[in-house]
This record gives structure tokens, C-alpha cells and sequence, in this order.
């Protein structure tokens, strides 16, 4: 039953600063400043008292209302550190944050605070308190679309039953489940996630439905719960909303379907088991959701997941933690992660995807770390996974993963690998993200981002990429509307925000690229760039000498020189110093993972050192890699092991060889 609810939202003001509660949102003189959930909640508890001691337990009840099982002394320590981190504040000489020792914290400076009130319409079957998760669906945003369905006049609730819905006639409709709401139970926080994610899983299993890879949490909560904005992403029919209810060990379960054009319900349901029969409940529902999106269809025998109840449910709760992982680098995460795939993986030993799983999750460490602990653990999971089911797609990628993070790139084996890995996960995004990581030229890499892009659509990596390629073959204009699209829906900075600098500043645009500057994880590049706009040669080639040096001392991976002589060669050879630009190719070469070959061909700057022997020998490298890729792809291709979705891209490839023999 609906009831209105009120909710008050505050801006604080202080210094240059703005926390506003209502988006989640810190900002520095109007600029967007990153701050994970937990760490802007501790501040937004410090900011509603400031002045005042705020102890640990005030904070804990605030931040963690529950029994959550959790290191409060290290998490409160880590929020306060983020916090001073995006504030620029120091625990020695604190401007903002106070620490005192053994009492609690306490905000310093001045602030103002302005209060908003605003009403909605609230959607609890019954008060339940929300899930204090620390990244999750917001609920705000799910009840202002909820309201807005109420609004529409459309919405009739029967409880444990559903009402008959009208055909919905769509030849092959898309389909998009929402993250769920969930209330209870705090160690069920991840069931916002893992819902939609099975129950989609089932919905992929019907002919006829076009169900795409369901939005995370964490991506919903980026862009505050635009469901328009979602919608238009996946160009979707229709909108699956969920709430859950967790109470010790049962379930309670509504499911809506929306239109996505209207946003109107066009049919209700409500389900109710235990969690070990977490799997019927989802089941259940995506048999009726079939029903009614497809009238007269009953989905098949093999609508069900591949795992029981109980390892399902630590599957999801793996991958949870693992996206926040994957945003937060935050070690925290990692080990959620870690701790429920081992879970799944002791219930389920014979299952590759769960050691793959494993393995993928050890790789991601190893790729922010470093770690060679990370390296060894990811080696061996992988090789468990392929020793259980050869044909496991998701462990063919990591393989693919680990073989261009060595030193020299072993070509036939990381083409062949990922080659596997698009034929046993042909609808899984990260593959072709990897696939691309492989390319021979900027346009199959920027086919490969078109594939992501389809299959993950929420994903920004797919249209950065596309941008990416396009800026590297001469159409840096056309990369911004591309880049544009991904940071509408991941406003956060990252390297696609860094890219629309990138084309900007590729397109000779620089008044544009100064107001889009932006470092991201690619600090030098940017700042060689800001001194070539600035006209500031000298201070350029004093940055470039010192990470030239840098370079030559530190053990750099395969994928990385080739990353290096594309985003610096071109600036290295503005600066007038050629040398360094070739020693790069030189490096790639030597890696044997060479820059694309169609970049080499047509970037103004690298057409440059075209009289020096190096150069010839890095382009007659990168053919002879493209030839390579080429033979790999007939030979997968007789197999009917090719990924249809890649054979324009790659009758490309062929005619670019065709047209440059000599």
C-alpha cells in the first residue's frame, strides 16, 4: 500500500565545498569531487553537527544502522581518510576533519546548511527499515518512479496473485530489469543486484525475448536513478521493477513490468519462499513475466540457473562486491568478494565458471596492485577452470588477460585464447572489451567497443574505446558526441571522461579541451598535453625526459608499450624529440604487441619519422601481427568458432592489408 512520505534533504556549504544529501554529491567550486557511499555518509553525519564530538558508536548507529557484520574501527578510520583525501585535508593540521583519539571526530570549519522537504509516495508492502547498504539502488529513486506509475493511474496491487494483463504486442521486445529495493536483513544488501541478475539469466533462456545484462547498482546510483536515461541506454520495451523483503530466512518478492516509453505498470505480481528456494521464486516470476511479454508462451525446461539456491546466491553476492571492487579499489571490497565466490566455489567445486570467477576477480587485483601473489592466484584459478570445462568463456578471457600482461606477448596463444573466449561468452561485454585489448588495427577496436556497447550499454569502456579509435584515425570530432554519451551515463570522472579531453584536443579544439580538461588515471599525458595548447615546448620536454627515465627503470608489461607509443608517441614527436618517440616503437617491437597498424599508417605525427628504419621495422611488426590475427580468425571461423558479430570488422582488416602490401 502506498503512503505518502516525507523526506528532507540538506546542502551544507562550506569553504568551496557543497554536500548535497539529496544526490549523494560532493562537489569543489562546482565540480563533481569522488566520494564512495560510506565515506560521504560519515561526512554528511559529521556536517549535521558540526562543532560538536560526533563518538564512534553515534557514527556507527548513523552509517551502519543494524547488526552489520563489519570492522567499524578500520571502516570509520578508512571514511575518515577518503573524506580528508577528497577534501584535501591533513589529520595533523586538520582543517575539517578532527580526529580525537578515543572520543571520535568532529567537523571544524564553518558551515551553512539549507534544508529542503519533499514528499513521495512510498512503496513498502510493509515498514520494514531499508537495508543500510553501502552502495545500493537509492531508494529515493525508485520511489519517485514509483510515484510517477501511481500517478499514471495504472497501478492495481493483488496480493500473492497477479492480475490478467492486455497482449503486449512486440515482435522480439528488450527487456531490463532494474536493480532491486531491498528491506531486512542487512546481509542482504546484495540481493539489489543479484535479483536482477537472475533474474535475467532465466528471461535470456526464452526465444524471443531480447533480455539484456541488467544495470548494477552502483551504475543506477551514479546517474540517481534516471530511469528515462536508463531506458534510452538500452533502447529498451520494458522495465522490470523489483522489491525484496529479506526476514531471517524468507523471502517476499513483488515484481513489476513497465513500459519503458511510458513508464505505465502493465502488470503485478507478488511471490513468497525460503532461501533455499531462492531459485523457484525467481523462476516462478520469470514465468509469469514471460507469459505476459510473450502471451501463450511457457518458458522451457531449461529456464533455471546452473546453480542451487545457496551457491546462486553467493555467486551474485561475489559479483556484487566485485563491481564496487572494480569502482572503489578499495581491498575491503575485494575480500567480500573473494570470501563469497570461495563460498560458491566449496558448495560447488566442479564448477569452472565459479574458479573462473575466482581467477577473474585475482586478476582485477593484480592489474591495480601489482601483486604477484595476485599474478600466481589468477594463474592458478584459471588453469582449475579450463581443467573442469574447456569450454568456460569467462576463463578464456582472464587467460587471454594474463598472457598480454606478461612481458612479451606470446601472439598465436593470446589471439587464440581470446578467440575461445568469444566463442563459449559470445554475449558477455568484458570479452570483447578484451577482444580489443588485442586488435590489430583502431577499427577493429572500435568494433569490438560497438559489441560491448550493445551488450552492456551502461558500461562506459565500450564508448570510450569507440572514441578512442576514431580520434586515433584521423575523426577526432566524431569521438566527442561518442564520449559525450558515456559520461550521461557514468558522470563520475574515469578514462571515458579523460577521452573527451582526448578527442578535443586530437580535434585541434582546444579552447573546449581546456574546459574539459581532465587527468583521470592518465596524469602526465594530460599535462604534456596542457603544455603543447599552452605553447610551452621546453616545460613539455622536461616532463617527457623525466618519464622517459621512469620508463627505462620500470617493469612494464606488453600492453602498456603499446599504450605508451600510442597516447605519447604523437606528443613526444610535436615536442621535437623523435628519439623518444621511435624508442617507444622500438619497445613495442621488442614486447611483440604492436601499435595498431592502421594508426601507424595515417597519424599525422607518427607519418613523421616514416624515413627512420625503426619506424618501418614497428609497422612491418604490426602487419605481420595483423596477419597474424587474421589467419587465427579463418582458422576459428572454419571451426564456426568466429564471433558472428565481428566478420564485417574483419573483412575490414583484410582490405586494409590489401590496399598496403608494399
Amino acid at each position: 500500500m502506498y503512503h505518502p512520505t516525507h523526506m528532507v534533504f540538506r546542502r551544507y556549504r562550506f569553504d568551496n565545498f557543497e554536500v548535497d544529501t539529496r544526490t549523494g554529491l560532493l562537489r569543489q567550486a562546482g565540480s563533481t569531487v569522488p566520494l564512495q557511499d560510506v565515506p560521504f555518509r560519515f561526512l554528511a553525519a559529521l556536517l549535521e553537527h558540526p562543532g560538536e564530538l560526533r563518538s564512534r558508536d553515534e557514527l556507527r548507529s548513523e552509517i551502519w544502522p543494524g547488526d552489520v557484520n563489519l570492522d567499524f574501527e578500520g571502516a570509520l578510520r578508512t571514511a575518515a581518510l577518503k573524506v580528508r583525501h577528497a577534501l584535501g585535508d591533513s589529520s595533523k593540521e586538520p582543517r575539517f576533519i578532527e580526529t580525537l583519539p578515543g572520543r571520535g571526530f568532529r567537523f571544524t570549519g564553518e558551515v551553512e546548511v539549507e534544508m529542503e522537504q519533499e514528499n513521495f509516495l512510498d512503496d513498502r508492502v510493509e515498514p520494514h527499515p531499508s537495508i543500510p547498504s553501502r552502495r545500493h539502488y537509492p531508494v529515493w529513486a525508485a520511489t519517485v518512479l514509483l510515484a510517477s506509475l501511481v500517478a499514471g493511474g495504472l497501478w492495481q496491487w493483488k496480493p500473492r496473485g497477479s492480475r490478467s494483463a492486455e497482449s503486449l504486442p512486440a515482435p522480439v521486445p528488450t527487456v531490463v530489469a532494474l536493480p532491486a529495493k531491498v528491506f531486512g536483513a542487512p546481509d542482504s544488501a546484495f540481493l539489489t543486484d543479484a535479483v536482477p541478475d537472475t533474474l535475467s539469466t532465466l528471461l535470456a533462456q526464452e526465444v524471443g525475448l531480447d533480455t539484456k545484462v541488467p544495470p548494477s547498482s552502483g551504475q543506477v546510483e551514479k546517474i540517481h536513478g534516471d530511469i528515462p536515461k536508463i531506458a534510452e541506454a538500452y533502447k529498451a520495451d520494458f522495465l522490470i521493477l523489483t522489491t525484496v523483503t529479506a526476514e531471517g530466512d524468507r523471502l517476499l518478492l513483488n515484481v513489476k513490468l513497465a513500459e519503458a516509453a511510458t513508464q505505465k505498470v502493465r502488470w503485478a505480481s507478488q511471490y513468497e519462499a525460503t532461501r533455499d528456494n531462492y531459485n523457484g521464486l525467481l523462476r516462478d516470476a520469470a514465468r509469469a513475466l514471460t507469459a505476459v511479454i510473450k502471451p501463450g508462451s511457457v518458458m522451457g525446461t531449461g529456464g533455471h540457473p546452473p546453480f542451487n539456491s545457496y551457491v546462486e546466491l553467493a555467486l551474485r553476492e561475489g559479483k556484487y562486491f566485485q563491481r564496487q571492487y572494480s569502482s572503489s579499489k578499495d581491498l575491503h571490497d575485494f575480500d567480500l568478494a573473494l570470501s563469497a565466490y570461495r563460498k560458491a566455489q566449496s558448495m560447488e567445486p566442479g564448477s569452472a565458471l565459479l574458479a573462473a570467477e575466482i581467477a577473474w576477480i585475482f586478476q582485477l587485483q593484480h592489474r591495480d596492485t601489482k601483486d604477484a601473489k595476485a599474478w600466481a592466484e589468477a594463474e592458478q584459478w584459471v588453469a582449475r577452470a579450463l581443467d573442469l570445462d574447456p569450454r568456460c568463456g569467462l576463463a578464456w578471457t582472464v587467460r587471454s588477460m594474463i598472457e598480454i600482461n606478461r612481458p612479451t606477448l606470446d601472439q598465436a596463444a593470446a589471439v587464440e585464447y581470446i578467440f575461445k573466449a568469444a566463442r563459449f561468452a559470445p554475449n558477455d561485454a568484458r570479452t570483447f572489451i578484451k577482444l580489443g585489448s588485442m586488435s590489430p588495427t583502431a577499427g577493429f577496436q572500435a568494433a569490438t567497443g560497438s559489441r560491448a556497447v550493445e551488450l552492456d550499454p551502461m558500461n562506459p569502456t565500450g564508448y570510450a574505446w569507440i572514441a578512442m579509435c576514431l580520434a586515433q584515425t584521423g575523426r577526432a570530432g566524431d569521438g566527442v558526441p561518442v564520449i559525450e554519451r558515456a559520461i550521461r551515463i557514468e558522470p563520475e570522472p574515469g578514462f571515458h571522461s579523460w577521452m573527451k579531453f582526448y578527442c578535443l584536443f586530437h580535434a585541434g579544439r582546444f579552447d573546449e579541451a581546456r574546459q574539459a580538461y581532465s587527468e583521470a588515471d592518465w596524469r602526465p599525458v594530460s599535462r604534456l598535453m596542457r603544455f603543447l595548447m599552452a605553447g610551452d615546448t621546453e616545460g613539455g620536454k622536461g616532463l617527457a625526459r623525466k618519464l622517459t627515465a621512469q620508463w627505462r627503470k620500470d617493469d612494464i608489461r606488453s600492453i602498456d608499450w603499446a599504450n605508451l607509443a600510442m597516447f605519447y608517441g604523437p606528443l613526444l614527436v610535436r615536442l621535437g624529440m623523435d628519439e623518444e618517440a621511435l624508442w617507444l616503437l622500438d619497445k613495442c617491437t621488442v614486447a611483440r604487441l604492436a601499435p595498431a597498424y592502421d594508426w601507424l599508417l595515417t597519424d599525422p605525427d607518427m607519418q613523421k619519422l616514416k624515413a627512420d628504419p625503426r619506424y618501418a621495422k614497428a609497422l612491418a611488426a604490426s602487419r605481420k601481427y595483423a596477419v597474424l590475427f587474421i589467419q587465427q580468425a579463418e582458422t576459428a571461423q572454419s571451426r564456426g568458432e568466429y564471433p558472428k558479430s565481428m566478420e564485417k570488422p574483419l573483412d575490414e582488416l583484410r582490405a586494409l592489408l590489401a590496399r598496403n602490401r608494399g
